[in-house]
């Protein structure tokens, strides 16, 4: 299976204050983005069923395609498609001051050129239209596009044309080591993880957390990459129970947000922290590593499930 990636970091500079509300930044670009893309689109906010939004020409409308995309020709219980970007806040204070900067990364697994674009274009609306309780407005001061390696590949001044930036970057699991035997895998944004029906509020074991990993990423390359009729998706993780973990340490932190569009609680908590694994590790710490642009287990789309490896 084949995923790619295009990672793009926000520079932003406040012009009022801006509040954060206790369910986190990206909660609120995440609302913020969702509702400048229903306007960009031109969708009905009445609208019942997104499922049928689609032009008179055919064309999935951006609302649809990028924040509610749907898979109509696939099993029940894989309907409601992963989205194709993840929204991580490069910060974690409670307000930003006027002329205060702050960033968001946003990793678009799409890997047309306009998704990029159009996920640009409502960035630089919804700060200027105001984020948070406040509304507080801030204006896009420059884009970057990330490397694999965390660093800046290319940065724009203003507001860029995405058509002309480098990337994406496909993310590679390949073996690392086949004699590796020790692994730290930091969870570095709240991970919510469940197994047996239940959710985890300590470190999973390894043949979970690479059962979790392998399904996100799989779940992307199903929808926006490609698929593998070959990739050993069962043997992987069976290879993979010998593993023990030696040492963790983690906190599990409760939080959640309110949908005012369905009247529903929806859980935003999960642990952070770090664990130890000793064991055939060596097979699986690309894929692993590959999590870190991906996420994993629940709520990835609010930057959550980010993993760094060591």
């Amino acid at each position: 299976m084949r995923v790619w990636v295009r990672p793009l970091r926000f520079h932003f500079r406040a012009v009022n204050r801006i509040f954060w509300p206790g369910s986190g930044a990206t909660n609120v670009l995440r609302g913020a983005l969702g509702l400048t893309l229903r306007d960009h689109s031109g969708c009905d906010p009445r609208c019942s069923s997104l499922k049928t939004c689609v032009r008179s020409d055919g064309v999935v409308c951006a609302y649809r395609r990028i924040f509610a995309p749907h898979a109509a020709d696939g099993p029940s219980g894989l309907a409601d498609a992963p989205r194709p970007f993840v929204i991580r806040a490069g910060f974690s204070r409670e307000s930003t001051e006027p002329d205060g900067s702050f960033r968001f990364d946003v990793h678009v697994f799409e890997r047309d050129p306009w998704v990029a674009q159009t996920i640009t274009d409502c960035m630089a609306e919804v700060t200027r239209r105001g984020l948070g309780p406040s509304r507080g407005r801030a204006t896009l001061e420059s884009v970057e596009i990330l490397a694999l390696n965390g660093r800046a590949a290319e940065s724009h001044d203003g507001h860029p044309q995405c058509a002309h930036m480098v990337g994406p970057w496909e993310l590679s699991w390949e073996l690392v080591d086949q004699t590796l035997r020790r692994v730290v895998v930091r969870f570095v944004t709240p991970m919510e993880l469940k197994t047996e029906g239940r959710v985890l509020r300590h470190a999973p074991p390894f043949a979970v957390l690479v059962a979790r990993v392998r399904d996100r990423l799989s779940s992307l390359a199903l929808r926006y990459g490609e698929p593998s009729e070959t990739f050993d998706y069962r043997g992987l993780v069976e290879r993979t129970r010998s593993v023990r973990m030696v040492e963790s340490c983690v906190t599990y932190r409760p939080a959640g947000r309110f949908s005012t569009r369905t009247g529903n609680h929806h859980t935003l908590g999960g642990f952070t922290g770090y664990a130890v694994y000793e064991g055939p590790v060596g097979e699986s710490v690309g894929l692993l590593r590959a999590a870190y642009w991906t996420g994993a287990g629940r709520q990835t789309v609010w930057g959550h499930g980010a993993l760094i490896v060591e």
